[in-house]
C-alpha cells in the first residue's frame, strides 16, 4: 500500500492556473471517483489543489497521475508529486503546520484539514495517517508558539488599512460572502468599525455575523449605492464567477473622490478585471499582504523556523517507528528455527 499525492500550489502555478483549477473541482471529484473509488479525495484551498490517494504499487501511483494530468493537463502541466509513507506525512505536517502556506504559520490551514478529513467521503485508508499529522501539528504549534498571537486574515487587512491611513474610528467595511474570512473580520474588527453583509446565498447567516458585530445586511442589488460611502471592501465567496464588476461602480464614480480599498481574498478571484480600472480603486489580494506585512514579522519568523526544526524531529521519529514496524513484521513472518 502507497500513500501518494499530486497537487499544484501558488508556488508552482499561477494564480489565472490556480483559478481554473478551483473551478474544476467537481469535475476532479468526479474523475476520482470514477477511475480511483473509494481511495482518493480532493483537497482545495485558497493556495492550492492536491489529490490525496492509496494505491497498491508504484506503477498504479504513475499511470494515475498520468492520466489525470493528461485529463487536467491545461491546470496540472507543473505539479509536485509526493508518494510514499514518509513523503506524504513530511508535507502533511509541514502542511498542517503552515509552514507551506503563503502566510507562513498561518492557523486557518489546520482548520481546514480538520474539516477536509472529517468529510464522509473521506478514504477509511488515509484517516490514521491525517489523524496523526494533524495531532503531531496541533502538538508543534503548541510547543513553538506559533498559535499565540498568529496573524490571519483579518489582522492583515487591518493592518494594511492602518498602513494606507483608512484605519479610523468609524470606520465602515463592506463584506461580500459568509465563510470563514467575514467570521474572522467579525471577531478581529476594531471598536468603532460597522460591518455590511451582502450574501446572495445564506441569507441566515449573513444575519447571524450581522447580530455578533452590530452591522446590517444589505441586499445584493444594494451594493452599488454602498459602494459610494464604505471605506473599504472585503470580498471572499466561493463563487465560480465575478460578484463585482465595473457596472457596480457607476454611481460611485459620480460621486466618490476618496479611495476605496477592495481585498479579493476569493479564488477563483471575485473583482473582475475592469474594476482594476477605475482610479479610486485600490485593489489588493493575498500576495499584496504576505508581501507588505508578515515577511517583516521577526518572532513569528523565528516560530517558523523553530516549528520546521521540530517538524523535522518528528518525521525523522516517524521514519525510525515505520522502519521498525516492518522489520518486527518482516521477523514475525520468518519460519520458526528448530
Amino acid at each position: 500500500m502507497i500513500f501518494y499525492l499530486i497537487g499544484i500550489d501558488y508556488k508552482t502555478v499561477s494564480l489565472e492556473t490556480m483559478e481554473s483549477a478551483h473551478r474544476l473541482r467537481s469535475e476532479m471529484v468526479g474523475y476520482c471517483t470514477r477511475i480511483k473509488p473509494f481511495n482518493t479525495t480532493v483537497l482545495a484551498t485558497c493556495n492550492r489543489v492536491e489529490i490525496h490517494g492509496v494505491a497498491k504499487s508504484l506503477e498504479e501511483v504513475v499511470a494515475f497521475q498520468e492520466s489525470f494530468r493528461q485529463y487536467f493537463k491545461n491546470c496540472f502541466k507543473k505539479v509536485y508529486l509526493k508518494y510514499g509513507t514518509e513523503e506524504v506525512f513530511r508535507h502533511g505536517l509541514r502542511l498542517a503546520c503552515g509552514l507551506e502556506s503563503m502566510i507562513q504559520g498561518e492557523y486557518q490551514i489546520l482548520q481546514q484539514l480538520e474539516v477536509w478529513r472529517q468529510n464522509k467521503q473521506f478514504p477509511a485508508l488515509l484517516k490514521n495517517l491525517w489523524e496523526m499529522i494533524i495531532e503531531n501539528a496541533k502538538d508543534t504549534r503548541a510547543k513553538t508558539g506559533l498559535d499565540r498571537n498568529a496573524s490571519n486574515v483579518a489582522d492583515l487587512i487591518f493592518g494594511d488599512l492602518r498602513e494606507h491611513g483608512s484605519l479610523k474610528k468609524d470606520l465602515k467595511i463592506l463584506i461580500i460572502g459568509t465563510g470563514k474570512i467575514a467570521s474572522l473580520i467579525v471577531e478581529k474588527r476594531p471598536v468603532g468599525t460597522r460591518l455590511i453583509f451582502v450574501a446572495r446565498k445564506k441569507h441566515s447567516k449573513a444575519e447571524h455575523l450581522a447580530r455578533l458585530s452590530g452591522g446590517e445586511v444589505l441586499p445584493r442589488e444594494d451594493m452599488p449605492d454602498c459602494l459610494v460611502s464604505v471605506d473599504a471592501v472585503i470580498s471572499a465567496t466561493s463563487s465560480p464567477h465575478y460578484v463585482m464588476r465595473a457596472a457596480d461602480f457607476t454611481k460611485a464614480l459620480e460621486i466618490r473622490k476618496n479611495p476605496l480599498y477592495v481585498y479579493d481574498m476569493a479564488i477563483p478571484r471575485d473583482v473582475s478585471r475592469d474594476v482594476y480600472e477605475i482610479p479610486f480603486v485600490k485593489i489588493r489580494n493575498m500576495d499584496d499582504l504576505a508581501f507588505s506585512h508578515y515577511q517583516e514579522s521577526k518572532t513569528n519568523g523565528e516560530r517558523v523556523k523553530l516549528a520546521s526544526e521540530l517538524a523535522e524531529e518528528i518525521i525523522i521519529q516517524y521514519r525510525e517507528d515505520i522502519n521498525a514496524k516492518g522489520y518486527t513484521n518482516w521477523y514475525a513472518a520468518q519460519p520458526a528455527c528448530i
